[in-house]
């Protein structure tokens, strides 16, 4: 499975990477959403996970959401903050996310919402 991850925080980003090398998927990073957007086919990514606060960047991680969405991007979309607010789960969904989660997350929750995820293959 290929996963793009937009993260600004170099220790979250470090435990998602060591995450999908156990479980054998590709992982794309970006530390803000312009370099993601600037990088990227967004089509062809199975799965995008996106912080909410992304530091120094003009976006968001809601902004980034929202813009896929507006622009047809139909790959499912998870919002994995530190924000346990009520109003930030209103708002990722309003913009499109498929996903809230909230940090600290373990492995085995990122492994278990990765297979949630993952496309059905042709057996």
């Amino acid at each position: 499975m290929r996963v793009l991850y937009i993260e600004d925080n170099p220790a979250n980003l470090a435990f998602v990477e060591r995450v999908l090398q156990m479980s054998g998927d590709d992982l794309s990073s970006y530390a803000d959403a312009e370099s993601a957007l600037d990088g990227e086919n967004l089509d062809a990514f199975d799965l995008i996970i996106t912080d909410i606060h992304l530091g120094e960047g003009v976006m968001d991680g809601l902004d980034f959401t929202e813009l896929l969405r507006r622009h047809g991007v139909n790959t499912p979309i998870i919002a994995l903050t530190a924000y346990d607010f009520q109003e930030y789960e209103q708002r990722s969904f309003a913009v499109g996310s498929d996903l809230y989660m909230v940090k600290p997350i373990s492995p085995q929750m990122l492994l278990d919402l990765l297979d949630q995820f993952r496309p059905a293959t042709d057996d």
